[in-house]
C-alpha cells in the first residue's frame, strides 16, 4: 500500500502566508474603497476653467447671533398704527378721492361730504362770532363809563362776564367747524391723520353718512409687527429686544407673553420690523429668532449651499481643488445662510459656479 504524501511544514507555512497576503490585500482594498467613499469628492479646476465657469468664493464667518427658533406669524399693524377717519357731521358723500391700498400723506383729502348739520354749525359759528364782537364792544364801553365814574363797577363786571361767555361759545362752535374743515356751503373734507396706506374704504359717492361713523381706516407704513406663538420650551429664552428677522429684514422682539396657553402650550410673541411694500397686514410670514453668539455656526452667502445627492453641501477651496463638504443648514436670513460645518472660520467656499460644480460631482 502506497504511503500518503504529506506536505512539509515549510510548504504549509508558505501556503498560509499566501492566503494571508491575499486576505490582507483584500482588506486594504476594502479599506481604501471605504475611505474613498467617506472622503468628499474633489473637483480640480485650472485657473482658466474657473474663469470660464465664473467661479467666485467668499469666506465662512462666525455667526454674530445664534439661531433660536423659526415661527410662523402674521403681519399686523402696530396697536397705535391704525386710525379710523370718522365723519364729524351726518351728511352725503359727494366725492371719494382714495381707494383701498393707496399710499397717502398726512392731511391728504380722502373724501368730501355735504352736510346740513355742518351748514347749521357754520351758521352758528358765524352768529357766535357776531355775538362775541358785540359783547367785546359793550365791554369796552362799560369799562370806559366805569373808569370815568359814570357807571357803577358792577356794570363793568357784568360786561366782562357776558364777553367771556360769548368768547367761550364762539370757541366751542368754531372748533367743531374747523376740525371738520367745513365751509359756509356746508361741505367738509375727510383727511388722512398721518402718512400711511388706506386699509379700508367704507364710503362711496352718493352714500349717506352718519355722524361719527368711520369712513376710512388708515395704517401707518413706517413700521409693521408680526404676531406669532412661541413654544413653551422657548418661553424663558426669548426676551424683549432679541433679534427677529422677517423675510431678510432685521427687527426685534417687542413683547413676549408671561403665561402659557394650556391649549396651545405657547405664549404670544410680538416682533416689530421696518416696513416693506409687501409687508401687508394679514399676510402670513415667518419670523426667525436669534439670541447670543454660537461659535459652532458659520454664515455665508445663500448661493454657496446646494443639494448634492440628497445632502446640503458647500464647495470648499483646498490646495488640490474644491471639495464638496456636507453642511447642516440652521436658518436662512435674506441672502445669507447660517450653517453648521466642520470647516473652520475663514474657509473660502464657492458662491458662484456652484451649479456647474454640482454637475461635475454627480457625473
Amino acid at each position: 500500500m502506497q504511503a500518503r504524501h504529506r506536505p512539509s511544514l515549510a510548504a504549509r507555512t508558505r501556503a498560509l502566508a499566501g492566503v494571508g497576503c491575499v486576505l490582507g490585500a483584500s482588506l486594504l482594498a476594502a479599506r481604501a474603497q471605504a475611505a474613498a467613499l467617506r472622503s468628499p469628492p474633489v473637483i480640480v479646476l485650472s485657473a482658466s476653467q474657473e474663469r470660464s465657469l465664473g467661479v467666485a468664493t467668499a469666506p465662512l464667518r462666525s455667526a454674530a447671533t445664534r439661531p433660536l427658533a423659526s415661527l410662523p406669524g402674521t403681519f399686523a399693524p402696530p396697536p397705535n398704527g391704525r386710525a379710523a377717519v370718522a365723519a364729524p357731521f351726518a351728511g352725503t358723500v359727494v366725492q371719494v378721492y382714495a381707494v383701498e391700498g393707496q399710499p397717502v400723506s398726512r392731511g391728504q383729502i380722502l373724501a368730501s361730504v355735504f352736510s346740513r348739520d355742518a351748514l347749521m354749525a357754520s351758521a352758528d359759528a358765524a352768529q357766535a362770532t357776531a355775538t362775541a364782537q358785540a359783547a367785546a364792544q359793550a365791554q369796552r364801553r362799560a369799562s370806559l363809563l366805569v373808569s370815568e365814574g359814570i357807571a357803577a363797577g358792577a356794570r363793568g363786571e357784568e360786561a366782562d362776564a357776558r364777553l367771556k361767555s360769548a368768547q367761550a361759545m364762539l370757541a366751542a362752535k368754531s372748533l367743531s367747524v374747523r376740525a371738520a374743515g367745513a365751509d359756509r356751503t356746508g361741505r367738509y373734507t375727510l383727511r388722512a391723520p398721518f402718512a400711511g396706506r388706506i386699509a379700508q374704504v367704507g364710503v362711496k359717492a352718493g352714500m349717506g353718512l352718519e355722524a361719527m361713523a368711520p369712513a376710512f381706516l388708515v395704517d401707518r407704513t413706517d413700521r409693521i409687527q408680526v404676531q406669532a406663538d412661541l413654544p413653551a420650551a422657548f418661553a424663558g429664552r426669548v426676551k424683549v429686544g432679541d433679534r427677529a428677522s422677517v423675510e431678510g429684514v432685521t427687527g426685534r422682539v417687542v413683547a413676549v407673553g408671561s403665561a402659557i396657553d394650556p391649549k396651545t402650550r405657547s405664549v404670544p410673541l410680538l416682533a416689530e420690523a421696518p416696513p416693506r411694500p409687501d409687508f401687508i397686514p394679514g399676510r402670513l410670514t415667518r419670523v426667525e429668532l436669534s439670541d447670543g453668539p454660537d461659535g459652532g455656526v458659520q454664515t455665508v452667502s445663500r448661493a454657496a449651499v446646494i443639494r448634492v445627492n440628497g445632502r446640503d453641501v458647500v464647495f470648499a477651496r483646498q490646495a488640490r481643488g474644491y471639495a464638496a463638504i456636507p453642511v447642516q443648514v440652521v436658518a436662512y436670513d435674506g441672502d445669507q445662510v447660517s450653517l453648521r460645518t466642520s470647516l473652520p472660520g475663514g474657509t473660502q467656499v464657492a458662491t458662484r459656479g456652484v451649479s456647474q460644480m454640482k454637475s461635475l460631482v454627480e457625473q
